[in-house]
């Protein structure tokens, strides 16, 4: 999942955060790292209703946490 997809989608940094109940600097943090934290990619997957899909790696992160306090 990319930045500029993300945005996009949502309509800008300011609609994106938004959308996923967040100050407008935490997506605006992302442009300047190579990838979207994990949470927030599924987090993006699920308000997109999967238009969006998290990489492979931040799903494999959400299962490893989930058996972890299961």
């Amino acid at each position: 999942m990319r930045y500029e997809e993300v945005v996009a989608h949502f309509g800008g940094v300011t609609k994106t955060a938004q959308a996923l109940e967040t100050k407008k600097q935490v997506v605006h943090h992302w442009s300047d790292h190579a990838r979207i934290p994990s949470k927030w990619q599924l987090k993006i997957q699920r308000r997109t209703r999967g238009r969006l899909k998290a990489d492979k790696r931040s799903r494999d992160d959400a299962r490893i946490f989930l058996s972890a306090i299961a």
